[in-house]
């Protein structure tokens, strides 16, 4: 019995846009027309033989020849040299009489084009597509590997600018960490998976029946904020965006990105609600799901076919060097580390910016933004090389191996390390927003554009090795006869601003939403208390902005803008008038913020408060408290801080910081200076979540119960005439109101305090509630 040899369909996938004598790879499949529209990949199709009469080919059986005798498999990837013409030979890996294939490829006369400083990534990738990383790579494959959550991710092609990997199948949607190391260098990236869920509540309809359908883009509320930035189309058949929406523009760098979902109906026999083809967005923050619910309507009976396509418009996503294999000296494997470190603070500072210019129409303003991001993750990318470069040097001289360039590696490390990376949030290049106008901040009025800060002059700040000595009277009369002489001295022993009242701030960003609890109650009973109370709501309104169907005119655009800068000078005023009221001296200092609140990240170790939605600005933490405890330091009997929002345990990591330390970082470890505390008697700091937790409606509720029973139990005193001084309230708020709470901190002030003890807990230290 003869064998038939029968044709199969396969094809070569090499990566475009390569030079004459680059190092590259490439990969056979079996299904060449699905890459035929992929971008950055080139598809020569042929025709592989099959060796048996029934079975499918299976690559696993075939090999890939580039030159005499060097072979590979050609189930895996292969590597080879680009040249005008590109000889492969595609052959049996048996015994097979089967004819080996060979393929003349050319390819272009181009040079070989400067590969990229850094690495990218699209920020969400797709089970079973190809994605793309963008980098400084060798090309070659076999030294190249891709992990997916841990695991292995195919190769498909790799230049010395671009590796192509396949996200497997069966990836589930969310958050992905992506690991890819190409020889002895690693790159970490963290992305969304994201899937298409399609269903209908019925699958064959009756002529004029009518059914619901539903499409769900799963996985895109695990895309973090920073990636909902504009960037070009990842794919997706933009022609027919461009057909349903003829005026439809890509977002740039400093606009909201988005997703663009395009529907389609493929079967003549049913009507699709809307039209035949619909294209929807979606951005940050996204009310509702990722979805859409339609209706089909059957012109005539039988099933049908529905289609969708997802098109990402979002900006490349950073990679973040990870540190090298092999074993480097402790103090150079420490140098990459803080490089690396470095570098993320330039990526967050990159994110600031956007953040702070999002809806910026001046294109001058625009440009020179658009300028300095660029050149901040330049800058990112250079100190990930350094970091990489250094880890190399130094293993290679572990290992006997000679470095010539170590010294001078390790000399520009320090030179990098030693020079700021960040400038201080006061102190941000000024930038017009627009003609005849140079704010402090870009993209901003005159007005600080982080509210939590003020202009101040440098302090030097204090050490625990020398705390501030308290300056408290100490001297007495010389002749103690009377008893007067023992009220005057038991008065001298007092706290110096005892009887002059009481200042309170409250910052509550909640009370704009109505489904979020408010302090307005908490404010009332402020008042009721005696404090002088400031409290700041403001109520923003959305910037337009341009989408798929509408093009805001740019008054509406600069009346929202306008709009929201006066509710934010309206915050920098109420905190500059709180400070100038304190820093003259009251019994008691008290600050509440309420809002949304943001964890610990590069540039923003202490976290922020802010508004739900994204309101051109936000409190950064550390700066907000530092100005009040500038404020309170030795001019209160007590000061008393309050954070209300998800990661708010950071605040009273902050008050301690200050406390004992004068600065905050949110990095050092805990330590007693008492001289350091801000008040005479007590001081204390409580949030409704850990600095590492988020929160809820109930637990704000809840806790900001305790201040309001302190407080009540303050209204009730005054109002049977006890009213000489705050010092009972002072007491309940530093004792039961602290120690009830998720996150707290709180001490004796600078005139009682005794060491070891304070209490803490909550955020990080190990929790104390014993004094």
């Amino acid at each position: 019995m003869s064998t038939i040899s029968l044709a199969q369909s396969a094809g070569v996938l090499l990566p475009q846009n390569v030079g004459i004598g680059e190092q590259a790879s490439g990969s056979i499949v079996l299904n060449p027309n699905d890459w035929q529209n992929v971008a950055g990949i080139r598809v020569i199709p042929f025709q592989l033989p099959n060796s048996s009469a029934n079975a499918a080919p299976n690559l696993s059986d075939y090999l890939v020849e580039i030159n005499p005798g060097q072979s590979f498999p050609a189930s895996g990837a292969f590597s080879f040299k680009v040249e005008q013409n590109l000889k492969l030979m595609i052959k049996s890996a048996g015994a097979s009489k089967a004819q080996p294939v060979t393929l003349n490829i050319p390819f272009p006369s181009a040079a070989i084009t400067a590969p990229p400083q850094g690495f990218t990534t699209s920020p969400i990738a797709m089970g079973g597509l190809m994605q793309t990383i963008r980098g400084p790579f060798q090309g070659d494959a076999s030294n190249a590997s891709v992990l997916l959550n841990n695991l292995a991710a195919p190769i498909i092609a790799e230049s010395q600018s671009s590796l192509f990997y396949l996200a497997p199948e069966n990836t589930p949607a969310g958050s992905a960490d992506v690991l890819v190391k190409d020889k002895d260098r690693k790159t970490h990236f963290t992305v969304a998976v994201l899937s298409l869920q399609m269903s209908a509540d019925k699958l064959n309809l009756l002529k004029g029946e009518s059914t619901a359908f539903h499409v769900l883009v799963k996985g895109a509320e695990s895309l973090p904020p920073e990636s909902w930035w504009g960037g070009e189309a990842q794919g997706g058949d933009v022609d027919t965006l461009h057909k349903l929406l003829p005026n439809f523009h890509p977002p740039t760098g400093l606009d909201r990105g988005y997703l663009v979902l395009i529907i389609e109906n493929l079967s003549s026999n049913v009507v699709m609600s809307g039209g035949q083809k619909i294209a929807l967005t979606f951005t940050y923050p996204q009310s509702g799901k990722y979805g859409y619910d339609g209706t089909l309507t059957a012109t005539k009976a039988g099933g049908f076919v529905v289609n969708g396509t997802l098109i990402p418009f979002l900006r490349k996503q950073p990679g973040t060097g990870a540190s090298t294999d092999g074993t480097a000296t402790s103090s150079d494997s420490q140098t990459a580390t803080a490089l690396r470190d470095k570098a993320q603070q330039l990526r967050t500072h990159s994110d600031t910016l956007r953040q702070q210019n999002s809806g910026n129409t001046d294109s001058r303003v625009r440009k020179k933004i658009e300028d300095e991001i660029a050149q901040d993750n330049s800058n990112a990318d250079k100190l990930d090389q350094l970091a990489y470069d250094l880890e190399k040097a130094s293993i290679n001289a572990a290992n006997g191996q000679g470095s010539s360039t170590i010294s001078e590696l390790r000399k520009d490390a320090s030179n990098q390390l030693n020079n700021p990376v960040l400038q201080a949030k006061n102190d941000e290049p000024q930038v017009p927003a627009k003609p005849g106008n140079t704010p402090e901040h870009p993209g901003t009025t005159s007005k600080p554009n982080t509210p939590g800060t003020t202009e101040k002059p440098q302090e030097t700040p204090h050490t625990p090795t020398t705390p501030e000595i308290p300056k408290t009277p100490t001297s007495t009369p010389q002749t103690p006869d009377n008893s007067t002489t023992n009220k005057k001295k038991e008065e001298k022993n007092d706290c110096p601003q005892r009887g002059k009242g009481c200042v309170a701030l409250v910052i509550d960003f909640s009370a704009d939403y109505s489904f979020e609890f408010d302090m307005s109650t908490v404010s009332k009973k402020l008042s009721d208390a005696g404090c002088d109370t400031d409290y700041i709501a403001p109520k923003f309104k959305d910037v337009p902005k341009e989408s798929l169907f509408s093009t805001p005119t740019a008054a509406e655009i600069k009346a929202a803008q306008d709009h929201n800068q006066a509710q934010w000078d309206s915050v920098n005023d109420a905190e500059k008038k709180h400070r100038e009221k304190v820093a003259k001296g009251v019994e008691i200092a008290i600050e509440i913020t309420n809002g949304h609140g943001g964890e610990a990240a590069p540039g923003l170790p202490c976290g922020d408060v802010e508004p739900n939605d994204w309101r051109g600005s936000y409190l950064r933490r550390d700066d907000f408290h530092q100005g009040n405890y500038k404020a309170a330091n030795k001019n209160v009997c007590s000061w008393f801080t309050a954070d209300l929002t998800c990661y708010g345990g950071l605040t009273p990591k902050v008050v301690d910081e200050l406390e004992n330390l004068t600065t905050a970082t949110c990095k050092a470890a805990s330590t007693i200076a008492c001289g350091n505390h801000a008040g005479w008697e007590a001081d204390g700091s409580m949030s409704s979540a850990k600095s590492t937790d988020t929160c809820t409606n109930g637990s704000v509720w809840w806790q900001s119960g305790y201040v309001k029973e302190a407080l009540d139990a303050e209204i009730k005193r005054r109002a049977a005439g006890q009213n000489k001084d705050y010092s009972t309230l002072i007491q309940a708020l530093n004792s039961s109101t602290v120690k009830s709470t998720t996150a707290r901190y709180t001490d004796h002030g600078y005139a009682k305090d005794h060491p070891p003890v304070h209490a803490r807990g909550g955020y990080g230290e190990k929790s104390s509630d014993e004094q």
